[in-house]
């Protein structure tokens, strides 16, 4: 079975992980060696991991592709400027919320908090590139996608 084939099972991961991570938080913490992998993976093959390994735009494919209405979506989506933006806020709400979890250390408790964290931003974006991909193309959310532009930098740094 190649690539292809294991790619349309991939999207199982984000309500596995948005959905399940609500009930059970530690499974949010999958996200971590996904969000290792794709950056390490990044530096030599730019965004490799989205075109074939992302789980969620393994989701968009095929799951939401049968009932996105196609639409163009604004231009600004795609501007250099949102997406670094967008990149940039991602990243600061995201550390915030690790940091406030981790100062309310208790025990194994942390785990949960932190897998709480993962899953919820999980869901939340999942739940805006689903509202985007049924007004416009199915993969939208991808344009602006903040690990996306995160390993296009990365991507950068070896090309210098």
């Amino acid at each position: 079975m190649g690539l292809r084939n294991i790619r349309k099972f991939f999207w199982i991961i984000v309500p596995v992980i948005a959905i399940g991570g609500m009930f059970y938080p530690v499974l949010g913490l999958l996200m971590l060696p996904m969000m290792i992998a794709l950056l390490v993976m990044s530096y030599f093959k730019a965004r490799y991991w989205c075109a074939n390994l992302c789980p969620r735009g393994s989701f968009l494919d095929f799951i939401i592709r049968p009932f996105s209405g196609f639409g163009k979506a604004p231009g600004f989506l795609n501007s250099q400027l949102f997406r670094y933006g967008f990149m940039i806020l991602f990243l600061a709400l995201f550390l915030y919320r690790i940091t406030t979890a981790a100062l309310e250390f208790r025990g194994w408790i942390l785990l949960e908090k932190i897998g709480f964290v993962f899953a919820s931003i999980c869901l939340i974006t999942t739940i805006v590139a689903t509202i985007l991909g049924f007004f416009y193309s199915p993969r939208t959310w991808c344009t602006f996608c903040p690990m996306g532009t995160l390993q296009t930098e990365i991507h950068k740094i070896k090309a210098k």
